[in-house]
């Protein structure tokens, strides 16, 4: 786990606890604490945390499975556009990855074996939270 990962939330959207759910949670758990995430699988409860996340100091995580998944996460398009968002998505649904664009995530991937690449974003996402946390200790205005 990523040292001062302590004032980072992660809101974690899945309907299903799968094979992905699971590889998901375990690149999650390398970065950060599992007291700083927080998994949604309604609609509502995950409406309620984007609501009460800090701006600037969480990351959202959605995986959708399927239209009627993305359609929900859709209602709540606009609480969602303050924060970063990275989608993970079926790719072997049409029209899913079109309608999911409307979320403007700041990264999409694709069901897989290997989520490395989400890892990465993470890592990244962290890295710029810190900093601007640092920032604004120090009095800097970015």
């Amino acid at each position: 786990m990523m040292a001062g990962n302590e004032n980072i939330k992660l809101v974690f959207f899945s309907k299903e606890d799968d094979e992905h759910y699971n590889k998901i949670s375990n690149v999650i758990s390398e970065l950060i604490p599992k007291n700083k995430v927080l998994h949604c699988c309604n609609i509502n409860d995950f409406s309620i945390a984007v609501r009460n996340m800090l701006f600037g100091l969480g990351i959202v995580l959605i995986v959708a499975r399927n239209k009627n998944e993305l359609n929900e996460i859709l209602q709540i398009r606009q609480r969602l556009k303050d924060h970063s968002v990275i989608l993970i998505l079926d790719n072997s649904i049409e029209d899913l990855t079109h309608n999911a664009l409307q979320l403007y995530p700041r990264y999409t991937s694709y069901f897989k074996d290997d989520y490395t690449d989400v890892f990465l974003v993470i890592k990244k996402m962290i890295t710029k939270i810190q900093k601007n946390i640092k920032g604004e200790q120090n009095g800097r205005d970015y």
